[in-house]
C-alpha cells in the first residue's frame, strides 16, 4: 500500500555562487507523494606576490579519467624550492580556478598544491543531463577519485623529504575525514587541516536528522536526481556582495565573482537530492569512526557559518585522538576568503601545523 505523505516543511533552496556560495530561502510548502525537498596537460608560468616578494612557480593542469568514464579535471602549482606535497580538497561547487590567489600563497611557502575539480563541478565531467546540478549517489565516489588522484599522479612525487599533507574546505574536508579513515590512505598522509568540514549541513528550523531522513526516502523511490532548488543556473548579476554569507570581505567576493564571469562553465545551481542525502550519511559515518583516525588535525570553524553546523566538528574533534579545533568567532564560512587579518592568521596557523614533522624526520 502506497501511503500518501504530506508534509508542510521547510524548504533549503541552494543557489550556488562558487565555493559553497549557496543563498538560503526558507519556504513553507506541502510536499507530496515522498517528495521533500530539502535542506588538460599544458603548463604555464605564474610570478606570485606577497608584499615585496616574488617568486616564480611552475602552473600545469590535466586530467584524469575513472573508472566509469567521468573526465576529472586537476592542476599542480610548484614552487621553485618544493619541500611539501599539499593535496587541496575544495567544497560544494568549486573549481582550483577560484584559488590561484591561495595556491600562490601555498607554493610561496614550499609547498607544491595539487587541486582537483570533484565530479559535477568545476571543470570536471557531469553526472546529470543538466550542468547546473550536483550529483552524487554516496560521497564513497568522491574518496575513490581521489585516492585514483593520489595513486596515480601524486604518489611518484611524494618522499620522506616531500610528504604529502591535506588541505580542505567544507565538502572536501569531509571527503578527507573519509580519505584518511581508509589506512592505506592515511598511512601516506603526514598531517591535515580541515576548514569548516561539512559534517552536518545548517538547516535552520529543520533538524539535520529530518532532512537527512526525507532526502535519503525521496532517492529511495527514484527521486534521487531531483534539483534541491531551482536548475536554473542563477545570473552573476543577482550574486551581490550584500546577498552574499560567505564572507565579510568585498573584495574577495569580487574576485570570484570576477572568476565565475570568466568561466561560466563552473556555476552551479543546486544540489540533487541524492547529494544531500549522501553528505548525511557521510557526515554520520565520519562522526562515528573519528576515533580511527590517528594522523594529527586541525579544523577550523567559523563563529557566522551559515552552511555548516560547527556542533559535530566540536563533537568530532574531541573523540579523534590528534585533533585540535579553532574557532573564528566573526569569520562567515569561507575563512581562507575573509577579510585580510582572518585570512592571514588562518593561512598562518595552517601552513605552521602542517609543517610540523614527526622528530624521526627533523632530527640530524
Amino acid at each position: 500500500m502506497l501511503v500518501m505523505i504530506f508534509i508542510k516543511s521547510v524548504i533549503v533552496e541552494f543557489t550556488a555562487l562558487g565555493s559553497t556560495q549557496m543563498q538560503f530561502r526558507k519556504k513553507s510548502i506541502f510536499a507530496t507523494c515522498l517528495i521533500v525537498m530539502v535542506g588538460l596537460a599544458g603548463a604555464s608560468v605564474a610570478t606570485a606576490s606577497e608584499g615585496t616578494l616574488q617568486k616564480t612557480h611552475t602552473v600545469s593542469t590535466g586530467s584524469l579519467n575513472t573508472p566509469d568514464g567521468v573526465k576529472l579535471a586537476w592542476q599542480r602549482t610548484t614552487p621553485q624550492d618544493p619541500q611539501y606535497n599539499l593535496v587541496f580538497l575544495p567544497g560544494y561547487s568549486e573549481s582550483f580556478l577560484l584559488y590561484e590567489e591561495l595556491t600562490r600563497s601555498l607554493a610561496d611557502r614550499g609547498f607544491t598544491v595539487w587541486m582537483i575539480d570533484f565530479r559535477g563541478m568545476g571543470l570536471s565531467g557531469r553526472l546529470t543531463d543538466h550542468a547546473g546540478i550536483v550529483h552524487i549517489d554516496d560521497v564513497q565516489t568522491y574518496v575513490n577519485d581521489m585516492q585514483q588522484f593520489i595513486r596515480e599522479t601524486i604518489a611518484p612525487h611524494v618522499s620522506p623529504t616531500k610528504p604529502l599533507v591535506l588541505l580542505a574546505h567544507s565538502t572536501g574536508s569531509l571527503v578527507a575525514l573519509m580519505l584518511l579513515q581508509d589506512k592505506g590512505t592515511s598511512q601516506n598522509v603526514m598531517r591535515a587541516v580541515l576548514s569548516t568540514p561539512l559534517l552536518q549541513l545548517h538547516t535552520g528550523l529543520v533538524p539535520g536528522i529530518v532532512v537527512g531522513w526525507s532526502a535519503s526516502l525521496v532517492s529511495m523511490f527514484g527521486g534521487s536526481k531531483l534539483p534541491v532548488g531551482s536548475s536554473t543556473i542563477p545570473d552573476i548579476e543577482s550574486m551581490t556582495f550584500l546577498n552574499n554569507r560567505t564572507t565579510h570581505d568585498p573584495e574577495q567576493h569580487a574576485a570570484k565573482i570576477a572568476v565565475l564571469k570568466s568561466h561560466p562553465e563552473i556555476r552551479i545551481a543546486t544540489p540533487s537530492v541524492g547529494w544531500i542525502a549522501a553528505v548525511y550519511s557521510a557526515g554520520r559515518k565520519a562522526l562515528s569512526a573519528a576515533q580511527d583516525i590517528e594522523i594529527p588535525m586541525l579544523t577550523f570553524t567559523a563563529g557566522e557559518d551559515w552552511f555548516v553546523e560547527n556542533a559535530p566538528i566540536m563533537k568530532f574533534c574531541r573523540r579523534a585522538p590528534k585533533c585540535v579545533s579553532k574557532n573564528f568567532p566573526t569569520a562567515r564560512h569561507e575563512i581562507m576568503r575573509e577579510l585580510p587579518e582572518i585570512r592571514r592568521q588562518w593561512l598562518e596557523e595552517s601552513t605552521a601545523f602542517l609543517k610540523e614533522r614527526p622528530s624521526s624526520q627533523t632530527s640530524p
